[in-house]
């Protein structure tokens, strides 16, 4: 007679190279990381030593944490691993050779990233230091994009383990509706296009909380086991990094480690041990001999930041700029197809180097990125030779950005250049050149332009294949596409919210702007706060150009900067400086198309998939997320888009002029209406998630996570430059030809040598305010005191809620 069992894997996720901590070997660096893993191994050891026979699963990153800090600070971390496999059955996936953002990713990049995960020169591959694996991953921060799911198979890897929690801490449980108990503790097959790949819905310690307790969990599903209503095996893998307090008793005064969760690996495991239908796992042996329960699909992309999604890695001023540099040496390499900085974007490309620190990095992290970016940016500059634009989008349409010696843009000429536009940029200049033919590379040069008419008008009216913007002094007027509204006077707004109160930007005037092929006029004003040490500005240079169809517009905005009295330096978090989180939201330039009902979010990641989702997916797995504050799980190589079926909107930039892994967070309203962000970050109320506690547990933690505050902060000071496209379109996708332009356009062409009056541009579009130190030693504070600030009543009422809700299933749990 069959028995059905539930098997219980423990999983810890190291990486020792914090966005939130810096270098050393102490609580401000690893240190804590190093004392939590020794720890759990020797709860391990101790536990085995009485008889039970748990296991661990280990995902390393590899180049900082295997190759650098372990083997130097703590090689019996390593030494303790290697036994344990041997010895007691631990087991050890995938995580990424650098903790990269693999949902990310180009697919060279991704590849590297598994592969030297497996083994690379360093000598600190898994199998290179353990042995081997099992062809399961762990993606950093559960970052997944579609279509990735024939490349994992491809490189031989067979799951992925992807949260499905009940805290924003999540991959994919807001994205379906509810899964039952069946298939939310077994493995699950995820198709897209023609591939597919194992999903095993992974949890973490919140989850166990938001059950009560890990006794509380299994009993309650070997109840249903028991009853007929689950006829298989369960596997409940909770994993969580390997520093978190969850894995070491807490010692707490009065109750001591005698309530659920609190004593760490030793209490999960002591737990369950009496249990005799658990069975302690890992994902590759639970895989080894259970079959998927059935299929999950989605089509958005995953990462497990703030408001479950990619805002924390994608959504701070600093997060473009260092993306960018990424950016420029994916372009160099596609232009001379040698592959030489692989190496180094996939370093840079390090998710430690993006976030999920809140606002903002670590000071010391700030710093190794840019060297490394630095470093890249010197790798991708080619000088020698004549100006040569090299035709990596395979277009006759070819945009870039150049250096420019000219007081205005110039005129461009080349063999077979058939039409062009220029527009200044800063102290720069952005072209657009169409030639005859596509060919691999053209040789260009520029020379002086007639300065066009300039000086303020009453009213500007720009037109291009169908789309019509009229601009006044005040804004946008309206917007239309073949007769139909895709957006009146709400269309365009730009504001700062700033201690919960929304100052908007203030225009000035509209000019006629200097566009050299084209036609343009300039929308500029103030950005104004109060108290602010320096006061911003903004510039929105609209224009259409003779070389490609769409609304173009480059947008200059240089934010107030306010002073900065709050220290970041917690038990959690020692980000070495400080920051005013009175700034709550950052909306520079925020479109507010007339597309409603179904709506659809079109998207393209960087393997170059173009795929969409229905914003109406999010209520189907929890009513109350039908509006949304927040979202962003559209990565965005060069463009997104909406459509309602009947109209729809492109919004295109160019990657190479400022870009991020997904740059524009949209708000979701009532009536599927949507409104994107490019280039800033919204705030609010944190999505929903179905869980067992009747939002107690999730309440408490958004209230209390690190991550979960705003980003906004992180504007302070900075300033940005972007150039982007707005191209209105009917029915589902636009037409294919002007498709291939928007992607011409956002793909950009590497631009080599030296011309008399141009050449490549190397600088920075996102200007970040330098950071300042705080000085002397950091006095630590508990990690919990920078969200309960202006929070207490809140803080006491759920904190206690959430205790008693604890309590209450551990007693019950218990019970014969």
């Amino acid at each position: 007679m069959k028995t059905n069992r539930i098997h219980v894997g423990f999983g810890f996720h190291v990486n020792c190279y914090h966005s939130y901590r810096g270098d050393t070997n102490d609580e401000n660096g690893f240190g804590s990381d190093i004392r939590i893993i020794r720890g759990i191994i020797s709860a391990l050891d101790s536990l085995n030593a009485k008889g039970i026979p748990v296991k661990g699963t280990w995902d390393f990153e590899n180049l900082f944490s295997l190759e650098n800090i372990l083997p130097r600070y703590a090689p019996d971390i390593i030494e303790g691993v290697r036994r344990r496999v041997k010895e007691n059955g631990d087991e050890n996936i995938i995580m990424g050779y650098s903790n990269g953002a693999l949902g990310a990713m180009q697919r060279d990049e991704l590849e590297a990233s598994v592969k030297w995960a497996v083994s690379n020169a360093g000598g600190s591959g898994l199998r290179d230091l353990f042995g081997g694996c099992a062809p399961v991953v762990r993606p950093q921060e559960v970052m997944f994009s579609p279509s990735q799911a024939g490349a994992y198979r491809a490189l031989g890897v067979k799951a992925l383990c992807l949260y499905y929690s009940c805290v924003p801490f999540d991959a994919f449980k807001t994205l379906i509706p509810p899964l039952g108990d069946e298939k939310a503790f077994n493995p699950l097959t995820f198709r897209y296009g023609g591939g597919e790949i194992t999903v095993l819905p992974t949890y973490s310690n919140a989850d166990v909380c938001d059950a009560g307790c890990l006794r509380a969990w299994v009993r309650e599903l070997r109840e249903k086991q028991v009853r007929g209503l689950i006829d298989r095996d369960l596997f409940l893998f909770i994993n969580m990094d390997a520093d978190a307090v969850f894995w070491e008793s807490l010692s707490l005064p009065v109750v001591g480690n005698r309530l659920a969760n609190t004593d760490g690996i030793r209490g999960l495991v002591n737990e369950t041990a009496d249990l005799d239908y658990v069975v302690y796992d890992t994902p590759g042996g639970y895989l080894e001999n259970h079959a998927p329960a059935g299929e999950v699909r989605f089509t958005h992309d995953t990462a497990d930041g703030n408001f479950t999604g990619y805002a924390s890695w994608a959504e701070k001023p600093y997060n473009r700029k260092i993306w960018t540099a990424v950016e420029r040496g994916r372009m160099a390499d596609a232009a001379r197809g040698d592959g030489a900085n692989l190496a180094a974007r996939v370093k840079l490309l390090s998710t430690t180097h993006f976030g999920l620190a809140s606002p903002v990095l670590n000071i010391e992290r700030e710093k190794a990125a840019d060297a490394l970016a630095e470093e890249l940016r010197r790798s991708a500059l080619r000088t020698e030779g004549p100006l040569t634009l090299h035709n990596i989008a395979g277009s006759r349409l070819l945009c870039a950005q150049f250096a420019c010696a000219l007081g205005a843009p110039p005129v461009f000429s080349g063999e077979g250049l058939e039409t062009a536009a220029c527009v200044p940029v800063g102290e720069s200049v952005f072209a657009m050149l169409r030639f005859g033919e596509v060919k691999k590379e053209y040789r260009i040069a520029a020379a002086p332009a007639p300065v066009p008419a300039q000086g303020p008008v009453s009213r500007a009216v720009l037109e291009s294949g169908g789309a019509r913007l009229t601009l006044t002094p005040a804004g946008v007027e309206s917007f239309t596409f073949r007769g139909k509204t895709v957006g009146g006077k709400g269309f365009l707004s730009s504001y700062i919210t700033y201690g919960g109160k929304r100052y908007r930007f203030i225009p000035d005037g509209l000019s006629a702007a200097p566009v050299s092929g084209g036609r343009g006029a300039a929308l500029t004003g103030r950005i104004l706060l109060p108290g602010a040490v320096r006061q911003g500005r903004f510039s929105f240079l609209f224009f259409t150009a003779d070389a490609a169809e769409g609304i173009f517009v480059a947008t200059d905005v240089r934010y107030p900067y306010t002073p900065e009295r709050d220290a970041i330096s917690t038990e959690n978090s020692t980000l070495g400086r400080y920051t005013d989180n009175r700034w709550q939201e950052a909306v520079p330039f925020c479109l507010s198309p007339e597309i409603s009902g179904d709506t659809r979010v079109i998207k393209r990641n960087f393997e170059g998939d173009i795929s969409s989702f229905r914003t109406a997916s999010f209520a189907g797995a929890d009513p109350r997320n039908e509006t949304l504050a927040s979202f962003n799980n559209q990565l965005t190589a060069g463009f997104v888009g909406l459509t309602d079926g009947w109209l729809g909107l492109m919004l295109g930039f160019s990657r190479a002029v400022l870009s991020s892994m997904a740059a524009c967070p949209m708000r979701l309203e009532a009536g599927g209406r949507v409104r994107m962000n490019p280039f800033g970050t919204f705030f609010g109320p944190q999505r929903r998630h179905p869980n067992r506690s009747k939002d107690i547990v999730p309440d408490t933690y958004s209230l209390i996570a690190p991550q979960s505050g705003s980003l906004a902060p992180s504007y302070n000071g900075s300033g940005e430059r972007a150039v982007m496209c707005l191209l209105p379109f009917e029915g589902e996708m636009p037409e294919e030809e002007r498709l291939r332009d928007l992607l011409a356009f956002a793909d950009g062409a590497f631009v080599s040598g030296r011309g008399d009056l141009i050449s490549p541009f190397v600088g920075d579009n996102a200007a970040v305010h330098a950071a300042e130190s705080v000085g002397g030693a950091i006095k630590m504070r508990s990690p919990l005191l920078g969200r309960v600030k202006g929070n207490v009543g809140k803080f006491v009422y759920r904190g206690a809620r959430a205790v008693a809700y604890i309590a209450w299933r551990q007693r019950k749990s218990m019970k014969p």
